[in-house]
Formats: C-alpha cells, sequence, structure tokens
C-alpha cells in the first residue's frame, strides 16, 4: 500500500485568512474539500498529514490518528 501525504509549506502564508485555523487540505472547493477532491483519485493509498504546530493536534483528531 502506498502512503499520501499533504503538506504545507511556507507558501501557506499566501492563503491566509483561509487558512489559519484550519489546513489547506481542509478548504472547501464546491462540495467537498481538497483532501476529499485528491483521495478521491487514489482509493487504495493511506493518507498522512504534516500540518503547521500549532494544528497538529486538531489535526490528529480530525483524522482519527491518520
Amino acid at each position: 500500500m502506498s502512503n499520501l501525504i499533504f503538506f504545507e509549506d511556507e507558501r501557506v502564508l499566501k492563503l491566509n485568512p483561509l487558512v489559519h485555523l484550519r489546513p489547506v487540505w481542509e478548504l472547501r472547493c464546491g462540495i467537498t474539500n481538497l483532501q476529499e477532491k485528491i483521495q478521491r483519485n487514489y482509493p487504495k493509498a493511506s493518507p498522512k498529514f504534516v500540518s503547521r504546530s500549532y494544528l497538529t493536534e486538531s489535526v490528529r483528531e480530525r483524522n482519527h490518528g491518520a
């Protein structure tokens, strides 16, 4: 099984204030968020998340420790 890694780099700041309290992959684009759109194309991949340090705990809770 392969991993699908969601991460944020320094360019995340260009999306403020939209991403101040959430990771980029949780931004909505239509009816689904970016994470759902990407995962739909890689159904067998296991998602992993690397976010800004102050969001780490909330990301872990929302993604059940993934």
